[in-house]
Order: C-alpha cells, then sequence, then structure tokens
C-alpha cells in the first residue's frame, strides 16, 4: 500500500537513488534493494536490527526516533519475523556445519 514494488518491495525513492530503470526486471530490484541494505548496514554500523528496520520503515522513520526502531506495529512485526527466520536459518546452518565435523 505504500508503492514498493517488485521482489525487494523497492521504493519508487530508493529505485530512483539506485539509478534502476525497471523496478519490475528481477535482476534490478535484487540489485537495487541488497545495494540499499548495504547503504543501511554501513550508515547503521553492521546493526542489523536497525539494518532491517530501516529497510521496512525507511531511514527518515528512524531518524524521527532518534535512530532507533520507529514504534509503528507493523515494522515491529516485521522485524521480529524476519529476525526470527534470520537466526533460525542460522542454528540450521550451524548444526550442518557441525553434523559434518
Amino acid at each position: 500500500s505504500m508503492g514498493a514494488r517488485g521482489l525487494m518491495q523497492v521504493m519508487p525513492a530508493v529505485q530512483r537513488d539506485m539509478g534502476i530503470n525497471n523496478v519490475h526486471d528481477p535482476r534490478e530490484n535484487i540489485l537495487a534493494g541488497t545495494r540499499m541494505l548495504r547503504v543501511l548496514a554501513n550508515r547503521y554500523d553492521g546493526d542489523l536490527v536497525l539494518t532491517i528496520a530501516g529497510y521496512h520503515a525507511g531511514m527518515g522513520s528512524l531518524a524521527r526516533y532518534g535512530n532507533t526502531v520507529p514504534p509503528y506495529e507493523h515494522t515491529r512485526l516485521y522485524l521480529r519475523m524476519v529476525l526470527d527466520r534470520y537466526y533460525d536459518y542460522k542454528a540450521k546452518h550451524e548444526a550442518t556445519l557441525a553434523a559434518g565435523r
């Protein structure tokens, strides 16, 4: 509902900033999304929580709340979902590596 498009749900401003011509081209869309994640990770010194929150809510929203996770319920739910999946994947990957030793 906010205008995000494509696989990485790229916002129009990010599309412009990243120089993407066709946001519906999977390659261009993924490149824009991953570049944006890099920009956010650099801005927030690698803080995974702020990087994910910034991707979802935008840097402006984080700035309005003192560069913290904004109190938006949807952003907090998204953040929890992404982190749960990330840590689940990470644990499974580490278990696989440990089993192979």
